[in-house]
């Protein structure tokens, strides 16, 4: 996609991490070394990695499941590789590295759960439109309806 008149100048295609791709560790320490090979030939000038396992393992075996903290270690791991490489490469005092999330995790088991029925708290002749009905949830309000 161009922005202001650029665009990238590598973009790999995404996979989708779930169970069928064994080997994603190794296809990210790939993509972080060729990332800094090309930050150390002064090629590129930015890179965005991204790491599924986490997220997904989290969302499919919950936050406190064996296979997320494993994801965590993984992840860990080729953060610490990152960090040596970028030593190793002078590129320490040249390359910010910033690590970001789109969201925490919380386990939801039963106790201790509230449930919010919407039923109960607005009158659902008044939305417009509702996205999701579940753990979230976003809503548009017909016309004249948003202060009820």
């Amino acid at each position: 996609v161009e922005i202001r008149g650029g665009k990238p100048t590598f973009c790999r295609k995404y996979k989708y991490v779930g169970y069928s791709w064994p080997t994603v560790n190794e296809d990210t320490q790939e993509a972080l070394l060729t990332a800094l090979q090309l930050l150390e030939n002064n090629e590129i000038q930015l890179v965005q990695l991204y790491y599924e396992p986490v997220d997904f393992y989290g969302h499919k075996f919950g936050p406190n499941s064996i296979e997320r903290k494993k994801a965590v270690k993984d992840i860990d791991s080729l953060l610490d590789l990152a960090q040596r490489e970028m030593a190793s490469r002078g590129l320490l005092d040249k390359v910010n590295m910033v690590v970001l999330s789109d969201h925490g995790m919380t386990s939801t088991d039963s106790r201790g759960l509230s449930v919010i029925n919407l039923n109960q708290l607005i009158d659902m002749a008044d939305i417009r439109y509702m996205v999701y009905y579940g753990a979230t949830s976003m809503l548009l309000p017909h016309d004249g309806k948003l202060e009820k």
